[in-house]
């Protein structure tokens, strides 16, 4: 009895949370039935289990839809996009996922802005190029406290543009960032995309030396650094 007590509880915890935060949640683009979101929720389940086994791009059947889905939604994801990478938590999710915590007959569990952001981060990735009207709100959003968002909006800039005067001052503006992997990120495209900065930077060989000596802290990287 006391353990259906508790479940009823939960679920009406659950559903009065659930309708807060839907209502609260702008209507998002579709493909085959399904929201962006949870076509990125397919990837990102993939891509962890990927990266797991050392092969986070490896292109499973998950990751090969999602992607055709996502390409398909094209630009007018991009909204949807930058809503999941501006996402924090709020006092109501906090306090619902903490009640869910507290017992252990129900799994589910509502999505952390982190794991929004993430999200966010595929989508960009899989856009590709054809998100680059999203470029400037991007950059505004390099001017965030929040290193682990910075991580990630780089690395989605990096995924739809070359531009190097869009890219350069973020890069440098990175490698001076308390967080190591931001750190690394930036070190590591400085020296891919921009290697006539090494002398130019005095900083740049302690820097890259520095941080790849260490473990970040952020996590798995949705876009590892590549030439442009």
């Amino acid at each position: 009895m006391k353990r259906l007590r508790i479940i009823g509880i939960v679920v009406v915890i659950l559903m009065a949370g659930g309708l807060v935060i839907y209502l609260a949640t702008p209507k998002e683009p579709s493909y085959g039935g399904r929201t962006v979101t949870a076509w990125l929720a397919d990837y990102e389940a993939s891509f962890v289990t990927n990266a797991l086994k050392g092969q986070p791009r490896s292109p499973s059947p998950a990751m090969q839809a999602s992607g055709r889905a996502v390409k398909e939604i094209g630009t007018n994801a991009i909204p949807t996009l930058l809503h999941l990478l501006k996402a924090k938590d709020s006092p109501i999710k906090i306090k619902l996922n903490s009640s869910l915590d507290g017992q252990h007959y129900i799994r589910f569990r509502f999505q952390t802005a982190r794991q929004m952001q993430e999200l966010a981060a595929h989508g960009f990735f899989l856009l590709g190029n054809d998100a680059k009207s999203a470029v400037p709100a991007l950059v505004q959003f390099m001017q965030s406290q929040d290193s682990h968002q910075q991580f990630l909006v780089l690395n989605s800039l990096l995924s739809i543009t070359d531009d190097q005067t869009v890219l350069r001052p973020l890069i440098i503006q990175s490698l001076h960032s308390s967080d190591q992997g931001l750190q690394l990120l930036a070190a590591g495209q400085l020296n891919i995309a921009f290697p006539g900065d090494k002398e130019k930077i005095g900083f740049w060989i302690e820097k890259i030396s520095h941080v790849s000596k260490v473990s970040t802290t952020s996590t798995v990287p949705s876009n590892p650094p590549t030439a442009k």
